[in-house]
């Protein structure tokens, strides 16, 4: 994978911490931080090659290969997960990624393709000769990993098309998606995969208790014209959908290694012009997927997030908080017991909503404050010193492997953001 050229004073082990100081601080920045122009011409995009991606963008260039790099060492994991599937064979040609500074820069953009997107955060598209994975990096609050996010997920539905094939299910491209957007990159080199999702276990246990779980053999053999006519046009049975695809592909993948092989074994048979139906008979030697169901709701009903996902969510809400101290010209206090006085008598809550599903935090919750440890024991979050004096406090779970930590950065318009970065 290709690095940014440092000062040959630096020593290696501060790679990362350098790479990340574009947005953490204003010391040695990686790209220049003030605001360019809209460029007049939409079609006249900066273009250049990554190691797999062939990236199209407004975005300031140094900015963009910061971006390009995180979706090279993804792909790689695409690469390495799917590796039964598509061989040792590469594509022939680097995948297209369409990177905008803005949302209105994305959407006009598309609009080209006769795409509306206005409401989306980011898509692959195929229309006629043009395809491609898009999205755009200027956000709300916590830009860098929403994009993230955003990238790994939608171009998981690109390294399918191109590697598996259009005919993937919907449900396992969707659920193989939601896999890879939770995932995490630790350093910019190694990304960890696995990460229980609060929110969708919480929507998969409603499911389960209301009985409004999907019909697995309606799920399994849904095509997306279908998933799009019945399903995303109700948002409950959306949000079942997503989260129990999502479910049904972390236990396959996670549960028990017969299931893995089984579901790598689906896959290809697929892959070689099988339907989703004769897969499945062939694969579980059954035609009848109740016995799947079972195991899988059995599964499914002792879910629960572990220590990474936990502490990536109580984290996101304190950064709500500081984020809110800071746009209102408050004090910040010096510790997070103090932190958790002040927000617990104002009743601050934060809610979030993703993929239709939302969550609430709310300080009155003092283990909102505090993080799991893989053992059941809990730390308290420390607060550390500002990067400079403009930004709030950083906050990070020191004891946790990998460590994440709360930091913040100015970005091109001034405005504070915060993310959270993760380090061995």
């Amino acid at each position: 994978m290709q690095r940014t050229r440092m000062q040959s004073t630096i020593h290696r082990n501060l790679l990362f911490h350098l790479l990340l100081l574009f947005f953490f601080s204003t010391v040695l920045p990686l790209f220049p931080l003030h605001a360019q122009p809209l460029r007049q011409n939409m079609d006249e995009l900066s273009t250049f090659e990554s190691d797999h991606y062939r990236i199209h963008t407004t975005v300031p260039r140094e900015e963009a290969r910061f971006y390009a790099r995180h979706m090279d060492t993804v792909f790689e994991e695409y690469t390495e997960r799917f590796q039964a599937l598509t061989g040792q064979e590469k594509i022939h040609e680097n995948m297209d990624l369409y990177l905008f500074r803005t949302q209105d820069e994305y959407s006009r953009y598309m609009e080209k393709f006769g795409i509306k997107a206005a409401l989306t955060g980011g898509m692959y598209f195929q229309q006629g000769n043009y395809k491609g994975l898009a999205t755009f990096t200027r956000r709300k609050i916590r830009s860098i990993s929403e994009t993230f996010s955003t990238l790994q997920h939608e171009g998981f539905h690109q390294f399918a098309a191109a590697y598996i094939g259009i005919d993937l299910p919907i449900w396992a491209n969707e659920g193989i998606a939601q896999y890879f957007e939770d995932g995490i990159v630790i350093e910019g080199e190694r990304m960890r995969l696995g990460i229980l999702n609060k929110r969708r276990i919480r929507r998969v246990k409603q499911a389960l208790q209301e009985g409004t779980i999907l019909p697995f053999s309606n799920l399994l053999n849904m095509s997306p014209q279908r998933w799009q006519r019945e399903i995303m046009t109700d948002r409950s049975k959306a949000q079942v959908a997503y989260a129990q695809s999502w479910a049904m592909v972390y236990f396959l993948i996670n549960a028990e290694q017969r299931y893995r092989k089984a579901f790598v074994k689906y896959l290809q048979l697929i892959r070689d012009g099988s339907s989703s139906r004769d897969a499945f008979e062939e694969t579980f030697k059954t035609d009848n997927p109740k016995a799947f169901r079972k195991a899988w709701e059995k599964y499914a009903r002792k879910m629960s997030p572990g220590p990474v996902a936990v502490t990536e969510a109580r984290l996101n809400f304190l950064g709500r908080a500081l984020h809110f101290f800071n746009k209102e010209g408050k004090e910040i206090p010096d510790d997070v017991d103090e932190l958790r006085r002040i927000l617990q008598r104002a009743r601050f809550r934060a809610t979030f909503v993703t993929n239709k599903i939302r969550t609430t935090y709310n300080a009155q919750n003092d283990k909102n404050f505090e993080y799991p440890m893989p053992d059941g024991d809990s730390r308290q979050f420390e607060m550390l010193a500002p990067e400079k004096e403009k930004l709030p406090p950083r906050i990070t779970a020191k004891d946790l492997s990998p460590r994440p930590t709360l930091a913040w950065y100015e970005n091109a318009n001034g405005k504070i953001m915060y993310d959270i970065i993760w380090e061995e």
